[in-house]
């Protein structure tokens, strides 16, 4: 049992509710609070060596009495003189008054900090503590919980790891040395006051594996919980299947037959399925799914499909509902924007059977909401739901097979194991007659040439997206905002041209009337942030431009990119960089390079990690570790070891702690997702 934190001295009431408001409950807690950064206490640097811009360790005899002033109201700052053998240094500390009092004239300290320039080389806000004895070696930087500061949520740490037990192993006997891992024990020990580089270097290599393996055990527990889940077999009729194939106004690919063999091939399973579906930008996945939702229906069990964001339904909805033209079956709507009549309305009718197909948003997952026999749960996009989201959904259907679809590729390896408890489909063919959308970085000067550029096109009958990152201007941000871009295109370089606006503040009236001026080709400019992103399909539409680009993530722009090009005229993607840092230009330059949506995301996720690549804060999703998960041999390691921990003996006390950890780490996904014992 982990001890409670008011048993570990210096926590009283305030600090234990501060750590506890941050997650922190018990002593175990407070030990996998990790420091988020470490500062080299190893070596002093003297005075005439510093550089401007670098963190230095300085050892230095305080030469003034320090000093305090209130340059303005509500800014304190203490300023004082130290130093050594080779030169003098400023130090200064802002909104810290007590420091005047905790240095002295006279007495040697270490300083650390960043090196600035303030008539000659000056140390702001730096840590200091007394010179006497060794060098501290590697000091770890906490954050701040509250009223716990950093340096005291380090001593709260250090107190834990004297007065707690020696953590117990989380990997079967010989995992460790068999993975080339340092012991747990060892690792937290040295993650929070490492013995010196290498140490801290293993440490955190633990810590990383650590963190996968929790969420591997959490996808290990899912997909043996789907594989004991009783499914039905679908006896949809091939025949009717094929003929609607053939009836298409176009051929499927190669691949969209191989994907759409392997979906019915599983829905005809005893097993209830869960495949995921990958493709690129314009693979043809939405064809697919309907597809799959037309044998479910045929075979007289309902398919339901929901969409991320109402525009995204209501096309789908449409496409539904010239896909199943006269073959006898119903489609419905049902989105949160509805008139109360109307969806009341539409749940009678999904409730009784009478619709077939069901097309909506989040609210198909409400609790008012029922189906008659929902046998087929599909859902688009997948990176934009949570996983409780989706499994609110197939909980809908008593035995339901899952089809979730995705158009942000993630390189197959990487998917097979993060998706452990699916099977996977890639899309990997494009239609025939896709032509390739040129992509341009288009700097500061040439901004207006590119808007004379678009308004010729417009001229022309073609139209354009132009995104921006913010609705509204910020005083934080500086970035592009669609409000003033509309105003400004619609007064400037697009005057007597139809100007659209789209944004996600809009009324549900509003966004439909604007996208269906842009889509019937009224409106020849629209203005919108990111909610055009995914599924919006204009094919007068030869140009993308987006503001401030370096904001995106780079499969987010290929998303962006997939918008235009799917007519017969050439398209455009015209990239303004808001910022000349290289790094920035070098990432966007991945897209004028490449087309290959696989391709993109693979270099997407080896330069921006995990976290924004697949998209860590979306509110519900399963929580992807922070690590770099590029690295498949430590994940193919965690893997591995979950399934050897959970083909343990249940009653044995390693299963038992660590699926009891794995719970509480991801207790909200796993009490509607996971009950396997």
């Amino acid at each position: 049992m982990a001890a409670e934190l008011g048993t570990l001295p210096g926590i009283g009431p305030a600090r234990e509710k501060a750590l506890n408001e941050a997650g922190v409950m018990t002593a175990d807690d407070l030990l996998g609070v990790l420091p988020r950064a470490y500062q080299d206490w190893s070596k002093t640097t003297p005075v005439d060596s510093l550089a401007p811009g670098r963190e230095a360790l300085l050892r230095l005899r305080v030469v003034t009495q320090p000093s305090l002033s209130y340059p303005r109201r509500g800014l304190s700052l203490v300023r004082a003189w130290g130093e050594d053998q080779t030169g003098r240094c400023a130090l200064q500390w802002f909104n810290q008054p007590y420091v005047r009092r905790a240095i002295r004239r006279g007495e040697e300290y270490l300083f650390y900090g960043r090196v600035g320039a303030w008539r000659g080389p000056v140390l702001v806000n730096p840590s200091c503590r007394p010179a006497a004895g060794e060098l501290p070696g590697l000091v770890p930087v906490y954050p701040a919980f509250g009223c716990v500061s950093p340096r005291l949520l380090g001593d709260l740490v250090r107190r834990a790891l004297e007065s707690c037990p020696e953590p117990p192993e989380t990997l079967p006997p010989g995992w460790p040395g068999r993975l080339g891992l340092m012991g747990i024990a060892q690792a937290i020990k040295n993650v929070h006051f490492p013995e010196d580089g290498d140490a801290l270097k293993k440490a955190r290599e633990r810590m990383t594996f650590e963190r996968l393996l929790v969420f591997q055990l959490a996808v290990e527990m899912l997909r043996l919980k789907r594989a004991g889940r009783r499914g039905r077999a679908l006896k949809w009729d091939r025949d009717r299947v094929l003929a609607k194939c053939e009836s298409l106004p176009y051929s499927l690919t190669g691949a969209q037959r191989r994907v759409l063999d392997e979906v019915l091939d599983d829905m005809q399973r005893p097993a209830a399925m869960a495949r995921l579906v990958q493709g690129d930008v314009g693979s043809g996945k939405t064809v697919v799914a309907l597809l799959c939702a037309y044998a479910a229906a045929c075979a007289g069990r309902q398919a339901a499909f929901m969409a991320p964001t109402e525009l995204l339904a209501r096309q789908h909805y449409r496409t539904a509902q010239a896909f199943f033209e006269g073959t006898g079956l119903k489609v419905a709507f049902l989105s949160g924007g509805m008139a109360e009549g109307e969806k009341e309305a539409a749940a009678e009718r999904i409730a009784g059977g009478e619709a077939d197909v069901i097309v909506g948003t989040h609210a198909l997952i409400q609790e008012g909401v029922s189906f008659r026999a929902l046998g087929l749960a599909i859902t688009d996009e997948q990176h934009r739901f949570g996983v409780m989201q989706r499994a609110a959904l197939e909980e809908k259907g008593e035995t339901c097979d899952v089809l979730v679809m995705s158009a942000t590729p993630i390189p197959r390896t990487l998917a097979l194991i993060l998706y452990a408890d699916m099977d996977v489909s890639v899309i990997d063919e494009m239609p025939p007659g896709r032509k390739r959308t040129k992509t341009r970085l288009v700097p500061p000067g040439r901004r207006d040439d590119m808007y004379a550029f678009i308004g010729k096109q417009a001229e022309n009958g073609g139209q354009a997206y132009v995104i921006c990152p913010l609705v509204e201007e910020s005083e934080e941000i500086e970035a592009q905002s669609v409000a003033r871009v509309y105003e400004e295109l619609k007064k400037g370089p697009l005057k007597g041209v139809e100007v659209g606006l789209l944004h996600g503040r809009l009324r549900p009236a509003e966004k439909e009337a604007a996208m269906e001026a842009f889509g019937c080709g009224r409106a020849k400019v629209l203005v919108s942030t990111t909610v055009v992103e995914v599924g919006v399909d204009v094919p007068g539409a030869t140009v993308m431009a987006v503001e401030n680009a370096e904001r995106f993530g780079l499969a987010q722009l290929h998303q962006m990119r997939g918008r235009v090009g799917r007519g017969e005229k050439p398209s455009y993607c015209f990239l303004l960089p808001g910022t000349e840092a290289p790094e920035a230009l070098e990432r966007l330059n991945v897209l004028v390079e490449c087309d290959d949506g696989f391709e993109v995301a693979r270099r997407d996720l080896a330069l921006r990690g995990p976290g924004e690549f697949l998209g860590t804060r979306q509110h519900g999703t399963l929580p992807w570790p922070n690590e770099s998960l590029c690295d498949m041999r430590m994940l193919r390691g965690a893997r591995d070891a979950a399934q050897a921990i959970l083909a343990l003996d249940p009653d044995d006390p390693l299963y038992r702690r660590m699926t009891g950890l794995c719970r509480s780490r991801y207790e909200a996904f796993l009490e509607r997702d996971i009950s396997h014992t």
